[in-house]
């Protein structure tokens, strides 16, 4: 087999423990790569490039927090490559593994695991087509104060909201700022669309789950002419004038995480997030 290794943080106690994993794992006989950013980091393997990585991976395991998990996962799906978290962050909540050990070695060399397959969503905007594992977010750049955007299902209107932000959400997400914002949580191994308003000025405005093969567009309608920006997995990629929009829908792309030990998802919320 091989395993590409992904530290998420650039930290000595990381990078020794990626270090560890891929002596453990050459020892079982498995093939280990990684980035070049790891060259010289005393990881033994070999160094390549991230679409190699991808290509000739039959796993990637990421050293890191869910925002690490999310990057990967999400750049490994159009590969067809799984991929593995072990928590290095603070909630993990992505992650199917909080340490490294005889045992996490032994249930990788002889394929002791389950491979989840998780929806996606593809964005597009201005021409422009990107994907997402976790979200899109519609909202003000870092300003206070209320914006209007309209949400549209194939052509006919879900509604203008006066809100800070518009949420569209897969059930992996719907425990992310989904969640935060009062969304329901969604099983992540169903197929759905989350809409969920952030801070709606109104006592009607409520999150809705649509369909998956529903398409949705999310408006900039400002009255004043001001931008609104879209973030995809928590990264801002693009700006919206008004009038302008994001489009919305499933994507044919499959995210694939890996599950090393069994778990129920209701298990891993309450252990991760409740509080």
């Amino acid at each position: 087999m091989v395993f590409s290794l992904v530290v998420g943080r650039e930290e000595r106690i990381d990078r020794e423990e990626a270090a560890l994993l891929s002596e453990m794992l050459r020892a079982g006989g498995a093939q280990v790569q990684f980035p070049m950013n790891l060259l010289e980091k005393g990881i033994q393997g070999n160094a390549v490039d991230e679409d190699t990585m991808y290509a000739q991976s039959d796993m990637v395991i990421v050293l890191g927090g869910d925002g690490s998990i999310i990057h990967q996962t999400a750049a490994a799906a159009p590969y067809g490559c799984p991929v593995l978290g072990v928590n290095r962050g603070r909630i993990g909540y992505l992650a199917n593994a909080d340490r490294i050990d005889e045992e996490f070695v032994e249930r990788l060399l002889n394929r002791k695991y389950v491979i989840e397959e998780r929806m996606m969503i593809e964005v597009e905007s201005g021409g422009r087509r990107t994907y997402a594992l976790n979200d899109v977010v519609v909202s003000r750049n870092g300003k206070a104060g209320v914006s209007e955007i309209e949400v549209e299902c194939g052509k006919k209107s879900v509604g203008l909201y006066r809100c800070d932000g518009m949420i569209v959400a897969t059930p992996t997400g719907s425990t992310a700022y989904s969640l935060s914002a009062g969304g329901s949580v969604v099983d992540p191994s169903l197929d759905c669309l989350c809409l969920t308003p952030v801070c709606a000025h109104s006592l009607s405005a409520r999150p809705v789950i649509f369909h998956p093969d529903s398409v949705l567009r999310i408006l900039n309608r400002e009255r004043d002419g001001k931008n609104l920006l879209a973030a995809f997995d928590g990264k801002t990629v693009c700006t919206l004038a008004a009038g302008e929009a994001v489009t919305v829908r499933r994507s044919s792309i499959r995210a694939k995480l890996v599950r090393l030990f069994d778990g129920f998802f209701c298990e891993t919320l309450r252990a991760k997030i409740t509080s």
